[in-house]
């Protein structure tokens, strides 16, 4: 008398659905605030050139003066300086077929474009 062993059935791959990491969304880093996009820094990057020139003021720095109503303090400058900021011009493209999307049975596209 013969039995049935796991040997003698098929036994399916159960998966879940297709899931989307959403890295950027979902990053503690990004959540902080710390990282941000700058409207003013895209339009930089967007203009032409291949780098962006960006001037700042220095910190300040010296000794405090004690205040007297015979001695006035005296007048200091601020100054600037200049950092460069080269622009790379990178790129990155993803794609799908259809046979991917069917034998998946998820729209990699779909993905992609969220």
């Amino acid at each position: 008398m013969a039995s049935t062993k796991i040997a003698d059935i098929l036994v399916p791959e159960i998966w879940t659905p297709f899931m989307e990491e959403r890295t950027r969304e979902k990053s503690a880093l990004f959540q902080s605030g710390i990282i941000r996009t700058s409207d003013e820094l895209t339009n930089l990057a967007q203009g032409g050139g291949n780098t962006v020139n960006m001037p700042f003021f220095q910190d300040l720095n010296g000794d405090s003066e004690v205040l007297s109503d015979t001695n006035p303090l005296t007048v200091n400058k601020i100054t600037t300086g200049k950092d460069v900021a080269v622009k790379h011009y990178r790129g990155k493209v993803w794609g799908s077929n259809d046979l991917a999307q069917a034998l998946s049975g998820a729209d990699p596209m779909a993905a992609i474009a969220a």
